[in-house]
């Protein structure tokens, strides 16, 4: 008696996630929904914690300082895009007070678009990759976007006029749109 074995079928086209899946899913870091569909990212390493949570840290305070709103971290969900859905773990993002008011910080994702979102270069991103990130954060309504990257310990600001603008260690970065009278010297974002 011959048994035919069928080969398991492949599936080219995988079905695609919404974001309120993805939520439910995938509730922790280490994941984004890019165009519905799920990607794995790897560990950024000690380095990305490093320099993530002092540039929170260093907004944190000026805005806690003068009231302005919410400083959220540790990959949090920002839905960037509807149909299909896009879902991305910002390194930190700035929320005012207008937008979330005290006090009624949700659960899950961010589906208002952060005034201010900052993502540090991984070991694993490519420039590339990390310029269409902010470039669809932009897209959502982001008002202003910073790449930290500690390859080259430069700031590149991203708007949604003109074209991108990186600053060296040593410049001074201000956000006047964002946080008006905010600034540091962009060696400080490294400075840890």
């Amino acid at each position: 008696m011959s048994m035919t074995v069928t080969p398991p079928k492949l599936i080219t086209n995988p079905p695609l996630m919404t974001a309120e899946e993805f939520s439910v899913r995938y509730d922790s870091g280490g994941y984004e929904l890019v165009n519905g569909l799920v990607e794995e990212l790897p560990m950024p390493g000690a380095e990305h914690g490093a320099i993530s949570f002092h540039a929170g840290w260093l907004i944190a305070n000026f805005v806690k300082l003068h009231k302005l709103g919410w400083i959220l971290s540790n990959d949090t969900f920002v839905l960037t895009k509807r149909k299909p859905d896009s879902v991305r773990g910002a390194d930190i993002c700035y929320v005012s007070y207008s937008k979330i008011p005290p006090g009624q910080i949700p659960v899950g994702s961010i589906t208002i678009p952060p005034e201010l979102v900052i993502e540090v270069l991984s070991p694993s991103d490519s420039i590339t990759e990390a310029n269409k990130k902010q470039a669809e954060y932009i897209n959502l309504g982001v008002v202003v976007g910073i790449l930290l990257n500690p390859r080259n310990d430069t700031a590149t600001i991203f708007r949604s006029a003109g074209d991108p603008q990186e600053l060296q260690s040593s410049e001074t970065m201000t956000i006047p749109d964002v946080l008006p009278g905010f600034s540091v010297q962009v060696s400080e974002f490294f400075a840890f």
